[in-house]
């Protein structure tokens, strides 16, 4: 083998060698300070009671209804309702 690939192989390795030396001391690192300062245990919350749900939904689908409403007037006020034949040719003509 050439002396400049025994080269850029043993740097090669050096390089991945000081990677993975690298990494194991972070590794390590994050595990004393794991034991040093230890997660805060999860307390658990006590459950929500849920408000009445028959008000508010009845309230909601009344709101619903009247802006299903107001848009269905809204777009027959523009005239978006009136029946157009699909065709390409139809549509062509009308511009």
């Amino acid at each position: 083998m050439s002396p400049e690939l025994l080269f850029g192989l043993r740097l090669s390795a050096i390089g991945l060698g000081v990677t993975f030396v690298a990494l194991g001391l972070l590794s390590l690192m994050m595990r004393g300070l794991l034991r040093v300062f230890p997660p805060e245990q999860a307390k658990p919350k006590p459950p929500v009671e849920a408000p009445v749900a028959a008000d508010n939904e009845e309230q909601r689908l009344e709101e619903m209804a009247v802006a299903l409403a107001v848009g269905i007037s809204l777009l027959e006020r523009e005239g978006s309702f009136v029946q157009r034949d699909p065709t390409l040719g139809k549509l062509l003509e009308e511009k």
